[in-house]
């Protein structure tokens, strides 16, 4: 809720339900009216998505049904992340990006792991949810962050990352070897970086 990203996928479930930990995030931001949250319109259910408002900054929030139950299969929450990406890509892409980056930002949390149904499936749902969102940065031309707001959930995003065969990194070996030898200086605290007053644009 506080990234400045051109859309971000808040969780709801078939009945459009917004949980109340997301209408306090809401109420923050300013977008709920006095008597409380307009529901999302209605979206189609075969696309389990659809765009619910923007906000000042010209950021979308989709309401995206990820709630399901503990029986529920982990790829169908996948499926539900995919659903906004692809959506909220096509329709980010006809904007001039927020803060003028090269491409749209699109930001989500692991779905459907909260109060969707899916916590016990954690672990499943991130080893199919990261490496579709990887596929979908490329062929939809946009970059994605995915939020994480606990430690554990956070060390284990990074922990699968680095268990990825070396093809899902379009780097050749040299620049692999590049990037390890930059490694080894940043842990040792020899790596120094010097940027220019641009780099900070997108912030």
């Amino acid at each position: 809720t506080r990234l400045a990203c051109d859309a971000w996928l808040l969780p709801t479930d078939r009945s459009l339900t917004i949980e109340q930990a997301w209408i306090d995030q809401l109420q923050t931001l300013g977008v709920l009216g006095a008597n409380g949250p307009e529901p999302p319109q209605a979206f189609e259910p075969a696309l389990r998505t659809g765009r619910w408002l923007t906000t000042a900054e010209g950021t979308d929030i989709w309401a995206t049904d990820v709630g399901g139950s503990a029986a529920t299969d982990p790829a169908w929450f996948v499926d539900g992340a995919e659903a906004f990406v692809t959506a909220a890509a096509r329709l980010a892409r006809d904007r001039q990006p927020v803060n003028k980056r090269a491409l749209p930002l699109l930001a989500l949390p692991v779905v459907g792991t909260g109060a969707g149904g899916g916590a016990q499936a954690f672990g499943q749902v991130l080893e199919q949810l990261l490496p579709r969102l990887q596929d979908l940065a490329g062929s939809e031309q946009v970059d994605i962050v995915l939020v994480t707001r606990e430690a554990a959930a956070f060390a284990a995003a990074q922990e699968l990352r680095s268990t990825w065969p070396d093809e899902r990194w379009p780097l050749d070996a040299h620049d692999l070897a590049e990037a390890g030898r930059l490694g080894e200086l940043a842990r040792s605290g020899r790596l120094v970086l010097f940027l220019g007053a641009g780099v900070s644009i997108g912030a």
